[in-house]
């Protein structure tokens, strides 16, 4: 939410509380590890492309740049020049 809220600051738009919501993914497999490795790469694929940030903005600190970047990639849709 604060990067919407920033982005639209930056357009001297102060955002109603109204205009945001929250969206939480839920993945049931055997154990956390399966269900991560099933929907990882879908699902950072999906942030990259909705948001339409910069490769650095939606990844956590343990993902590596060739990693976060394949889902684009294979979409066709990879940042021309993503930042670490």
């Amino acid at each position: 939410m604060g990067r919407f809220r920033d982005l639209c600051r930056e357009e001297g738009y102060e955002p109603d509380p109204r205009q945001t919501a929250a969206l939480f993914n839920v993945h049931v497999a055997e154990s956390d590890a399966e269900a991560r490795r099933e929907v990882e790469n879908l699902i950072l694929w999906d942030y990259q492309n909705f948001f339409r940030s910069v490769a650095h903005d939606n990844f956590p600190r343990n993902t590596c740049r060739r990693s976060r970047c394949a889902p684009c990639a294979a979409a066709g849709t990879a940042p021309s020049h993503p930042r670490t």
